[in-house]
């Protein structure tokens, strides 16, 4: 197998690296809405640390592009509670019949 060409200009590199932050918000989107679906503490909890760790991943992406991009990068927000905080306060499902 070959290894995929080498990224050599900024504009290339800061595209690529908005794609990874995209796919990390998808991928903690898709995990806040199968815990809507399920009402276990240990799946909510494990979707909050996918949504925490994708928040810190970005975070760290988003400061590589500004400094690809010559901006200067914008203080740290605290991390806001995702989704699955918000599922873990559903009621619980009624029984199937």
């Amino acid at each position: 197998s070959h290894s995929p060409a080498r990224i050599t200009n900024a504009a290339d590199l800061a595209r690529y690296l908005d794609y990874c932050s995209e796919m990390l918000s998808i991928t903690g989107k898709i995990a806040a809405l199968f815990a809507q679906s399920v009402n276990d503490a240990v799946v909510i909890d494990g979707v909050n640390d996918i949504e925490n760790l994708a928040s810190n991943l970005s975070r760290k992406i988003w400061q590589k592009i500004t400094l690809i991009d010559g901006r200067p990068a914008a203080p740290e927000p605290s991390p806001a509670p995702g989704p699955a905080s918000q599922a873990a306060r559903l009621p619980p499902r009624a029984p199937r019949r």
